[in-house]
């Protein structure tokens, strides 16, 4: 991450995601969306952020104990 300003003076941040810290994106992405800061699309639409979200998902469903919809949709299907 980069300073975004000093001393009141407009700036940019640039943030650089890889492989390393890909697991964060997710988090950097709801903070950055709390604060109100305008995303860039290809960040809205990479593919990192729709793993971690469905990886949440699936821990959140999980810790709740519940099956995913996706996996009661295929017991449906295969007569369960």
């Amino acid at each position: 991450m980069g300073r975004a300003g000093r001393l009141s003076d407009p700036g940019y941040a640039v943030t650089f995601i890889n492989a390393t810290n890909r697991s964060q994106f997710l988090g950097f992405y709801d903070l950055l969306n709390r604060l109100g800061v305008a995303i860039p699309p290809e960040l809205v639409t990479s593919p990192y952020l729709s793993l971690q979200r469905d990886y949440r998902k699936r821990k959140i469903e999980e810790h709740d104990g519940g099956e995913s919809t996706s996996s009661l949709s295929k017991k449906k299907r295969a007569g369960r």
